[in-house]
């Protein structure tokens, strides 16, 4: 069947989407719990002068800190196949290099320092959420032209079972109305998914330039619902071609 060649980039896209979709789930997740530990952890006002047994309590504090960031968010099941970072560059990478300084240099886990983690944790947690709702409207996407192609291929594929080369004048003339029907109808959703494409790119959080390139860097293509429109754009000139020769022939 031709709609099982056209939607293949499509099924390998929606297996991105699906598998990023579980990632970010479990990322969001994870930030929640590390923002829980460290609400219930207490910091300590920063005191002036030297204090060996206020310096061991403070540093105990971060330490459990970086307990808890390494026991929640650098504990998600991909996280060494995605990231594989130490804690310093996860900080740095998913709150701030700010963050990541004073958390691996400071000698107190004070106030505000305490704020400024619980900030930028939240900052990661609605970020997840926003990606998450993204990625449910891009499988959507895939979902729906996935169908229509399959409802496209089984047009071609009634209008190729036919038997063109006994077909008179008026049946092919009719065979090539229908073709550009179809091909019309690609060339209208590809243009829909360009429009897409550009307000989505408005939309995306910080850090994403193109969803294309992150969700589908593993795949075929960056572009799969317009790589297999294009498919079978391509598909469907060729039968054009055909039945103009044929048409040609039975003028």
């Amino acid at each position: 069947m031709e709609s099982e060649r056209h939607t293949q980039p499509l099924e390998a896209a929606e297996a991105s989407v699906r598998r990023e979709r579980r990632w970010l789930v479990d990322e969001q997740q994870a930030f929640e719990q590390f923002a829980k530990r460290v609400r219930n952890l207490d910091a300590d006002r920063p005191q002036s002068g030297v204090d060996r047994t206020l310096t061991r309590r403070d540093a105990s504090g971060l330490r459990v800190v970086r307990d808890a960031y390494e026991e929640t968010v650098m504990s998600v099941p991909h996280y060494r196949e995605e990231y594989d970072q130490p804690y310093a560059a996860s900080v740095a990478g998913e709150l701030s290099e700010e963050l990541a300084a004073a958390l691996t240099n400071c000698a107190q886990f004070h106030p505000h320092l305490k704020q400024k983690l619980l900030e930028a944790t939240q900052q990661a947690i609605d970020s997840r959420e926003q990606l998450i709702g993204i990625v449910d409207a891009e499988r959507a996407a895939i979902e729906t032209v996935s169908d229509t192609i399959d409802d496209l291929s089984a047009d071609i594929d009634a209008l190729v079972g036919q038997p063109l080369d006994e077909l008179e004048f008026n049946a092919l003339r009719l065979t090539r109305e229908r073709l550009r029907s179809v091909r019309d109808r690609c060339d209208e959703i590809a243009a829909d998914r360009q429009a897409t494409l550009q307000d989505q790119r408005r939309s995306l959080p910080a850090g994403i330039d193109d969803l294309g390139e992150y969700l589908y860097a593993d795949c075929e293509t960056t572009y799969p619902v317009l790589s297999a429109l294009a498919e079978l754009r391509r598909h469907v000139d060729g039968l054009l071609t055909g039945t103009d020769r044929r048409l040609a022939r039975a003028a």
